[in-house]
């Protein structure tokens, strides 16, 4: 399994990849508050948190010296945080896309003569998930419609966009 981030693939880079731990919810913050004199606290509901996805890399020997120094470097080109927030999208959910940029720094840990090893982790500040690609629907007659979304796993505001013909001579 790989990933892409920012257009770019991890097997276009070739790099092997694995997500050895699925985080499917984010870390959850407790708004409570403490009073003297009160037992426990007052609850003011949770927050969900930001997601932070960790991808444990591969780079396969075969390499030469001089290519293998070029692959660390445009790795490090592909994966930089000045870029700022970029598509990320895992191979085991297909059709998602996260907004995230890496996290932290990482380093490269020798394996064998020109491989190393190396763990990304992706800050998403959102922690949702979106769609690949929207939803459209069609509505080509007056009246009531309905409409029924289908993607997704959490509850969202979708954006409308409306598009119509007012033939000419008609009043608004």
């Amino acid at each position: 399994m790989g990933f892409s981030f920012n257009g770019t693939t991890s097997q276009s880079m070739g790099i092997a990849t694995r997500i050895t731990t699925e985080n499917r919810m984010p870390d959850i913050r407790n708004n409570t508050i403490t009073m003297p004199g009160h037992e426990g606290v007052f609850d003011f509901g949770e927050t969900v948190g930001e997601r932070k996805i960790q991808i444990s890399c591969f780079i396969p020997p075969g390499n030469s010296d001089e290519d293998f120094l070029s692959l660390k470097d445009d790795i490090i080109a592909w994966l930089n945080p000045d870029n700022g927030l970029c598509p990320l999208i895992l191979d085991r959910e297909p059709g998602r896309v996260y907004s995230a940029r890496l996290n932290e720094g990482f380093s490269f840990d020798k394996a064998v003569r020109n491989s190393c090893t190396f763990d990304l982790t992706f800050l998403c500040p959102d922690p949702y998930a979106y769609s690949a690609a929207d939803e459209t629907y069609t509505i080509a007659q007056t009246g009531d419609s309905t409409v029924t979304r289908t993607l997704g796993n959490a509850v969202s505001l979708p954006v409308y966009s409306l598009t119509g013909v007012i033939p000419s001579g008609t009043s608004t």
